[in-house]
């Protein structure tokens, strides 16, 4: 480099700026499509709701329609929208909008009801879960960056 006055003469150098710059299409294009993730997620989210019911022992389960909804995938009641960049879990069972957990029920992360009068009695959200699908995401995003 050579000095001149106050300032002075510098070159910028790249290393495989194309297949940086390919990575990074990739990864833009990976975040308009988080859908590979959330599918995951789902399945994160139903394993959950299995263990929820699990520990309520019978409780919620008048047919068993909310527990089937939340629990597999593909199941009458069922909601598992997953596009671009958001996703739904949950049920369209139209008691289990009513279920409100109750004092007695065992705590295990249930959801704030959208109507801000309590918690679900039968939709949970762990936080371990929550990271889980955090991490699911990013996978998903870098991936196109590889073991680099």
């Amino acid at each position: 480099m050579a000095n001149y006055g106050r300032g002075f003469n510098f070159q910028i150098v790249t290393v495989n700026a194309r297949e940086v710059a390919d990575s990074y299409f990739d990864v833009g294009e990976a975040i308009a499509d988080l859908r590979p993730a959330f599918r995951e997620a789902f399945r994160l989210l139903e394993a959950d709701e299995v263990e929820h019911f699990a520990k309520m022992r019978g409780r919620y389960i008048l047919t068993g329609a909310t527990m089937r909804s939340l629990t597999r995938r593909r199941a009458a009641g069922a909601i598992r929208e997953a596009h671009g960049t958001n996703a739904a879990f949950g049920t369209r069972v139209l008691h289990a909008h009513y279920l409100t957990k109750s004092p007695y029920d065992v705590e295990n992360d249930q959801v704030s009801k959208h109507n801000g009068h309590g918690r679900s009695a039968v939709l949970v959200s762990k936080p371990a879960t929550r990271r889980a699908i955090a991490d699911l995401v990013l996978e998903h995003v870098a991936r196109p960056f590889g073991d680099r």
